[in-house]
């Protein structure tokens, strides 16, 4: 089962596995950032649509809807000429949706507060549900030993069958990788990379309908290992670090602007943090890294220059090298990319990550 598995995912053409945005209903549209019924509409496309469970309180939507309004007028002020040369004004991307104009950037910076913020209540209100995973013992070693001997002799129960057993098969090797000093690193570098990439695979094209089981037992496996026991601060902070990086780098607004707007998203709206200071530029823009994963999220954080980087020269270039080299076997055209595409692969996966689309925005069935 492991080796079927493995085979599905050696892509011979990694484009024809990943998840593709159909524009066909997009057009740009001019005008709206002075209408908040835009923004409204957009708001009830996603909580009926996308997300059923509602996390914000009444008073923090229409915070919320405030704040994406004045985002809206800011982006309109924008000067364009450099991204949209020979426009007059600014022009968003927008559908429309049963006859009401739906906004995509503010479609999709919403799904980013609400994904994050999310999983911030999960990790302070409901950690009971994540009994199931790797997040108790994710910081323990000894524990990782612990559950890598109960895995070992499951993956050898052979009273069980194969599909009992190959999780477990799958799962050892992993912590086996994390309790070793010399692929720790490497290892949870992988699993930073799957969180990062998780929306952009479009998993049932890996997967043909004979092999449900096999896609079974690796999201199994995969769902173990999307939780790391980490402070809640790390996951405020990773979804400032993201706001602010979508603010300056998607919609193109002043750094002084931006920063205003995501200390207001995190002090007034989100969280209230009396004993926080303001976030300075270089805490949301200035050496950044994956950190950690929680609930299929890529945790970044800020490289403190007071303490020892988290990774030195020998592991960044072994990471560099374990890109590339995936990047060939994926596709060999790659291989004539400039080494500054893997390194900028590396250190700008933030950026990277709020340019993902919602593919789902433009597939509904009512659209």
């Amino acid at each position: 089962m492991e080796s079927q598995i493995q085979s599905k995912l050696s892509l011979k053409n990694f484009n024809d596995y990943l998840n593709k945005v159909d524009k066909s209903n997009l057009h740009f549209v001019e005008g709206w950032t002075n209408k908040k019924e835009h923004i409204n509409n957009t708001f009830n496309l996603y909580f009926t649509n996308i997300q059923q469970k509602q996390i914000f309180i009444d008073s923090e939507l229409e915070e919320l809807k405030d704040w994406f309004m004045d985002i809206s007028k800011l982006h309109k002020s924008v000067d364009c000429n450099n991204i949209y040369p020979k426009a007059n004004n600014i022009k968003t991307e927008a559908i429309i949706f049963n006859d009401k104009l739906i906004l995509k950037e503010c479609f999709n910076l919403l799904h980013l507060i609400y994904q994050y913020h999310n999983a911030y209540i999960l990790k302070i209100e409901r950690e009971d549900e994540l009994q199931d995973t790797i997040y108790h013992i994710s910081q323990d070693k000894h524990e990782i030993q612990k559950k890598y001997n109960k895995f070992d002799k499951e993956s050898t129960n052979y009273r069980k069958n194969k599909k009992h057993r190959a999780p477990f098969v799958i799962a050892k090797k992993v912590l086996k990788l994390l309790l070793s000093k010399k692929y720790s690193f490497r290892a949870k570098y992988y699993i930073n990379s799957l969180a990062l990439n998780f929306n952009i695979y479009n998993w049932d094209k890996l997967f043909n309908d004979e092999d449900e089981i096999a896609k079974e037992i690796l999201f199994e496996v995969i769902n173990y290992f999307m939780y790391s026991n980490l402070s809640e601060k790390k996951i405020k902070n990773s979804l400032m670090i993201l706001v602010y990086t979508f603010l300056t780098t998607r919609l193109r607004l002043k750094e002084k602007d931006s920063l205003s707007l995501t200390n207001r998203l995190c002090n007034s709206i989100l969280y209230d943090i009396d004993n926080k200071l303001d976030y300075r530029k270089s805490e949301l823009s200035k050496k950044i890294y994956a950190y950690r994963v929680f609930n299929y999220l890529p945790i970044f954080a800020h490289e403190n220059p007071k303490y020892t980087p988290k990774l030195n020269d020998e592991q960044e270039k072994k990471i560099l090298q374990t890109i590339k080299k995936h990047s060939f076997n994926a596709n060999k055209s790659f291989k004539y990319f400039d080494e500054k595409y893997f390194i900028d692969t590396m250190k700008n996966s933030h950026v990277n990550y709020v340019m993902h689309d919602l593919i789902f925005l433009y597939n509904s069935k009512e659209e």
